[in-house]
C-alpha cells in the first residue's frame, strides 16, 4: 500500500513540567526531548513504522530542524523526495511544555512563513492521501492526480486552507 502524506511537518522539544506554569516565573529546565512532529511528519512516520509505502509532501527548510527532520524520515523508510523545496523558510518547530501531574500541554507552535510553492507529486500509485490541511493547493493536486485514493482529511482545526480543500474537491 502506498500512502502519501500532506502537510506540515515541525521538530518538536518537549519538556516535562512537575506543574503548572506560573506567569512571571523563572523555570530551570534540566530534562527535554526532541523529535519530530507535525500531523503529516507524523503520519508518515507512523505508516512507515507499519510497513507501507510512504511518500511525504511537506515543506522543511535548509536548517538544523529540517536536517534532523530529514534524518528521523530517511531512518524510519519514508520516502522524502517530494518534500517541498522552500530555501527561504525555517523549518516549522514547537516548544511543548507537558504537566507530569496532569498530562496537560501547552503547545507553542511557529509555523514558519511560506513563500512560493513548488512541488512535484509521485508518478506510482497512490492508494491513501492524508493531508493535514496545510497545503491545501497540493492536497488538491494529488486527489485529482490520484482519484481511486481514499482520501483522509485531519480535521483537527479549522482552517480557511482545510475548508478550501474540502470545497474544491
Amino acid at each position: 500500500m502506498a500512502i502519501m502524506c500532506i502537510g506540515q511537518s515541525a521538530y518538536d522539544i518537549l519538556v516535562p513540567m512537575q506543574d503548572s506554569i506560573v506567569e512571571n516565573q523563572k523555570y530551570r529546565i534540566t530534562d527535554k526531548v526532541e523529535c519530530g512532529g507535525g500531523p503529516a511528519l507524523n503520519s508518515a512516520y507512523l505508516c512507515s513504522l507499519w510497513g507501507a509505502e510512504v511518500y511525504l509532501v511537506s515543506r522543511i527548510g535548509k536548517d538544523y530542524y529540517g536536517d534532523q527532520l530529514r534524518k528521523i524520515l530517511v531512518d524510519t523508510g519514508v520516502n522524502i523526495d517530494y518534500l517541498i523545496k522552500d530555501d527561504k523558510i525555517s523549518t516549522p518547530y514547537s516548544f511543548i511544555l507537558c504537566n507530569q501531574q496532569n498530562g496537560n500541554r501547552t503547545l507553542f507552535n511557529f509555523p514558519g512563513e511560506k513563500s512560493g510553492l513548488d512541488f512535484t507529486l509521485p508518478d506510482e500509485k497512490i492508494d491513501v492521501i492524508l493531508s493535514d490541511g496545510h497545503e491545501p493547493e497540493v492536497s488538491i493536486a494529488a486527489i485529482k492526480k490520484y482519484p481511486d485514493a481514499i482520501s483522509v482529511v485531519d480535521a483537527g482545526t479549522y482552517r480557511e486552507s482545510t475548508y478550501q480543500v474540502a470545497k474544491e474537491v
